[in-house]
């Protein structure tokens, strides 16, 4: 059963990832991760990202809104963050694969995971400024409680540290079991950015009072879920038109 549903993923997230076994991790049976190495850190990272926000909300602010404030104005710095990690997960990807300098699962793993966990701290900016711009309650949400820029530093050093953390114990405390984590985050990933593209399209059609409008998102939302599915199964069966397989017949000639 464990090998079908292993099989089963491995089939379906072929549309997302060149699945080199070189370039990916194993589980401790031995089992290749679903995606390479960068992409797991990239996938997880974001995962990881709004998993920190939630437990640094209930655990050490104890106010669900100071980090929402905290990430509102300052924004700015978390776009260039991004692009700096963003940065260096391009050049590692650009000069290992043009032959300039080797690089390892280890330091793609880095680079995928800590581009992402700041790609979903935008995410989180996005999701605050739709709800503000849509619902009148949430007018004073985001602004209840000024916060200066070194709340703001301490904020960042401190999510910073933790998905360090986090990239250091996985690697050598639990990477193999990382596997049962990384569908659930690649899931999470994709709902996430579906339900944003819905959201921006309920933002354009809220004030409207055709019913029918209304439903509009709702069919988005499901209608970019099938593509989705149909674009993953239709890589995974036309085997011959893969990733796997443009990579083995013109990047290794």
């Amino acid at each position: 059963m464990v090998e079908k549903i292993y099989d089963f993923l491995f089939f379906i997230f072929s549309g997302l990832c060149h699945q080199i076994s070189e370039r990916s991790f194993c589980s401790i049976g031995g089992y290749q991760f679903f995606v390479c190495s960068r992409d797991t850190g990239t996938y997880i990272g974001f995962l990881l990202s709004f998993t920190i926000i939630f437990l640094l909300s209930k655990l050490l602010y104890k106010d669900k809104n100071y980090i929402n404030n905290l990430i509102s104005n300052h924004i700015k710095i978390i776009i260039f963050l991004f692009l700096f990690y963003l940065f260096l997960f391009g050049i590692d990807g650009i000069t290992s694969y043009s032959k300039l300098r080797e690089t390892t699962n280890y330091i793609r793993y880095f680079t995928g995971l800590f581009m992402a966990s700041h790609l979903g701290l935008i995410f989180k900016y996005f999701e605050l400024s739709i709800n503000k711009a849509l619902y009148e309650q949430y007018d004073n949400l985001f602004n209840n409680r000024n916060s200066s820029k070194s709340d703001f530093i301490k904020f960042i050093l401190l999510f910073n540290f933790l998905v360090f953390i986090f990239y250091l114990t996985s690697l050598y405390i639990f990477l193999p079991y990382l596997i049962y984590l990384l569908p659930i985050s690649i899931f999470f990933y994709f709902y996430k950015i579906i339900k944003l593209i819905t959201d921006l399209i309920y933002f354009q059609v809220s004030d409207l009072n055709n019913k029918y409008l209304k439903l509009l998102p709702y069919i988005v939302f499901t209608s970019l879920t099938f593509l989705l599915i149909f674009f993953l199964f239709s890589v995974g069966y036309f085997k011959e038109s893969s990733i796997v397989e443009l990579y083995q017949k013109f990047i290794k000639k």
